[in-house]
């Protein structure tokens, strides 16, 4: 998989100067909705992870159709240590099929989907609601790794992030 649009470097007045950079990297891949689970949306900001178990895509796993670091589902548990990003765009996937999405693995990200007591300067985990980020207190890191750091307090379940692009993507 190669990495689909980095943005943020700049030329300064003197040519190759640097003067800013907000560095974001984005990779397609391909957001399933398994057979018997209905329609799925990927909410721009929903956290998402890799299909890690077998994941029926019309009675066809989607690991041995796409590949192992392909197939996503929104994240949905505090032990997801397949962890990539956040949904860069808004799209809904039919049940039993897949469909491709832009993810946000790096960088700053504005208004991630990550639960209301988050606060300021803390590692962001997912959480036991599908697609959303929150805090771990006590976290092990042997069965939990942050994704991204909190930017801001979160509000209405929204708050900026750093990604620090947990797969190295």
């Amino acid at each position: 998989m190669s990495v689909s649009r980095v943005e943020g470097l700049a030329s300064g007045p003197q040519g190759s100067e640097q003067v800013s950079e907000q560095r974001k990297r984005f990779v397609r891949l391909v957001a399933t909705a398994v057979d018997s689970g209905g329609d799925v949306t990927y909410t721009k900001g929903d956290v998402v992870a890799l299909c890690i178990a077998a994941t029926a895509l019309g009675g066809v796993d989607a690991i041995v159709t796409f590949g192992p670091l392909q197939a996503i589902k929104k994240a949905a548990a505090i032990t997801e240590l397949a962890c990539v990003g956040v949904a860069a765009e808004t799209i809904t996937v039919k049940e039993g099929k897949s469909e491709f999405i832009s993810v946000q693995v790096e960088g700053f990200v504005k208004s991630a989907n990550v639960a209301t007591a988050t606060t300021i300067g803390l590692q962001i985990f997912p959480s036991g609601t599908a697609g959303q980020g929150a805090l771990l207190t006590g976290s092990d890191p042997d069965t939990n790794k942050p994704y991204a750091l909190a930017l801001a307090n979160a509000s209405g379940n929204l708050c900026d992030l750093l990604l620090l692009n947990p797969l190295d993507y």
